[in-house]
């Protein structure tokens, strides 16, 4: 089974609780861009900033889930029943007050038969969480290390390349603990390269700059389950990412984004894949019929190919 990803940017450092405090009663108000209604500091992004409040839609919020979304359990996901919602006050933007903190919803349901309304927001920073937590009486769901353990290898899908040549890479990775991990593979590559991966290229002297298109648009994921001593391989193009225009040796450094799941496919941990390995770019052979060339000089960093 596949499902589709799309893109979505998330920053995580947390919002000072002392900056501007909202003195709204608890409940759900209509987010205005006028000059009327209260400003107050918002606590559901990391960037902070400030947003007015005009009008109470509900003062009734329940049915409340807090889940962690970062490994250090600095952003939160928030999810609450909200209404009723009175009828055609159902669209526009909205923010949920609780626990004396503005949360700017960035999703919602349709309006409910019983005028209720799902609200998704976020809560930057685990003292905020723990606010909203005791606000709504509930136990926020905290992030910690799933146990896994793996080993990462990358190497070149062939000995050498000529320039301008396509060069493929080669990721291994395989579940050296003791338990069971899975992850998704896919979801950044509906575009010109997979972006699941990342990658930095040195020569002895210089870094390769990235000359690649980085756009993508989602892309289908498909479920990968390691059990213990299982093995994922996956291939990749490198000249994606890079311009391979001379001879020489590269330290290629690769990076593979893992998203760690629960058995209910929900991620409980963001992790990475990261190998190195030499690729080897040949001199170009010479044309047919002409004077044969001098081979090329190996740099003197190339008794560290193959570490």
């Amino acid at each position: 089974m596949s499902i589709v990803r799309c893109c979505v940017a998330l920053a995580v450092l947390a919002v000072p609780l002392t900056a501007r405090a909202c003195t709204l009663q608890t409940g759900l108000y209509r987010v205005t861009e006028g000059e009327n209604g209260q400003l107050v500091q918002r606590h559901d992004t990391a960037a902070g900033g400030e947003v007015r409040l005009n009008g109470l839609l509900s003062e009734k919020l329940n049915e409340a889930s807090l889940v962690s979304i970062a490994n250090d359990n600095s952003l939160f996901n928030l999810s609450l029943k909200a209404g009723p919602i009175p009828e055609g006050e159902d669209h526009g933007p909205s923010a949920v007050v609780v626990g004396g903190l503005c949360l700017v919803a960035w999703g919602h349901s349709d309006r409910h038969e019983d005028g209720s309304m799902d609200i998704a927001t976020r809560v930057a920073g685990l003292e905020a969480a723990q606010k909203v937590a005791e606000a709504m009486g509930i136990e926020p769901k905290l992030r910690k290390h799933p146990g896994h353990a793996l080993l990462a290898t990358v190497e070149p899908k062939q000995l050498s390349y000529r320039p301008g040549e396509a060069v493929t890479l080669v990721m291994t990775i395989k579940n050296v603990g003791e338990t069971t991990f899975s992850f998704y593979d896919g979801g950044q590559q509906r575009g010109a390269r997979n972006n699941q991966f990342s990658f930095t290229t040195f020569t002895s002297s210089r870094a390769l700059p990235d000359t690649g298109d980085p756009r993508h648009h989602g892309g289908l994921m498909g479920l990968k389950r390691l059990a213990p001593g299982g093995v994922f391989t996956k291939e990749v193009l490198l000249t994606n990412w890079f311009e391979f225009s001379e001879p020489g040796s590269y330290r290629i450094t690769a990076i593979y984004e893992l998203d760690l799941l629960d058995e209910d496919r929900r991620t409980i941990w963001d992790d990475f894949a990261v190998a190195r390995c030499w690729l080897r770019i040949s001199a170009p052979e010479p044309a047919k019929g002409s004077e044969a060339t001098s081979p090329v000089e190996e740099p003197s960093t190339r008794q560290g190919a193959g570490t």
